[in-house]
């Protein structure tokens, strides 16, 4: 892995480049045991509020879940956590890992709330998801800006043909793209507030899926894999492009970013990024 990364100190990440993901939940191995994942190897985890983040390969964390009586998550332990620092020019955002970082997640009904507790300075988000038929219909997020007042966003996802589209308080925000049921990209078009002139355009590509079932699918409700969770495989590659629209076509600014990692299988079949416990 090709990795620029400089950590300004202990647990401190600061590079904003790459991207990372997680799984976890349980599983039935070939052997017809029913396994539950104890902890998740931080290794690759994409927290999309605070961009793209870059992760010294040697670094190393876990996040542990913890069950109800009926076998649900209700708390996530363990992840990164921003924070602001003073430097000579004014404040810089940080980041770092915790263990002691705790999320919780509660049911009702077709709704599921969790927690996202990624700030130090003020309360992190509270995002509520509503599921049907293991699809995301819609999810409300309230977060705080810099100042501290509350805001509340709304997000409804409409289905079609290989494709979701994102609406962002009702307004069309991003659109996935699928192949193969796996979740290959997302585009997202800025346009000028006040003209509605478009201005440039992100995506977010995934690729190199392997072939094995993506335990995370269905829980959108997970800190840091939120993409992950739409597609049945597990990818191992993302680029993250940039491009400006000029003269009535998109040129690629040159403002990109690139992430791939390996991955193996263990014993009952199950991708090694997680470590789990079988009755």
């Amino acid at each position: 892995m090709d990795i620029n990364c400089n950590l300004m100190r202990k647990y401190t990440i600061w590079c904003f480049l790459s991207v990372l993901f997680l799984v976890f939940l349980s599983c039935s191995s070939d052997d017809g045991k029913t396994c539950s994942v104890t902890s998740v190897n931080l290794k690759t985890v994409y927290y999309e509020q605070m961009g793209v983040l870059l992760v010294d390969p040697s670094f190393s964390g876990k996040i542990k879940f913890e069950y109800d009586e009926n076998g649900k998550i209700v708390k996530m332990i363990g992840g990164f956590v921003s924070f602001y620092y003073p430097t000579g020019s004014g404040f810089e955002e940080g980041l770092f890992i915790d263990d002691s970082l705790v999320n919780e997640v509660s049911y009702r009904g077709d709704l599921i709330t969790a927690q996202d507790n990624y700030r130090y300075d003020m309360p992190g988000r509270v995002i509520d998801y509503k599921i049907e038929s293991g699809k995301l219909i819609a999810r409300k997020v309230k977060s705080y800006d810099d100042n501290g007042i509350e805001e509340i966003t709304d997000y409804q996802y409409e289905y079609g043909s290989n494709q979701i589209i994102e609406k962002k308080d009702n307004i069309v925000f991003r659109t996935f793209y699928f192949e193969d049921d796996n979740l290959v990209k997302v585009e997202q078009v800025t346009r000028n507030y006040l003209t509605g002139e478009v201005m440039w355009k992100t995506e977010i590509v995934f690729s190199d899926y392997d072939s094995y079932e993506n335990l995370l699918q269905g829980k959108y409700f997970v800190n840091g894999t939120f993409f992950k969770a739409f597609s049945k495989n597990n990818f191992r590659k993302l680029q993250k492009k940039h491009y400006d629209y000029i003269a009535g076509q998109y040129v690629d600014s040159g403002n990109s970013s690139m992430f791939s990692f390996g991955s193996s299988v263990d014993q009952n079949g199950l991708v090694d990024l997680f470590e789990t416990t079988c009755n």
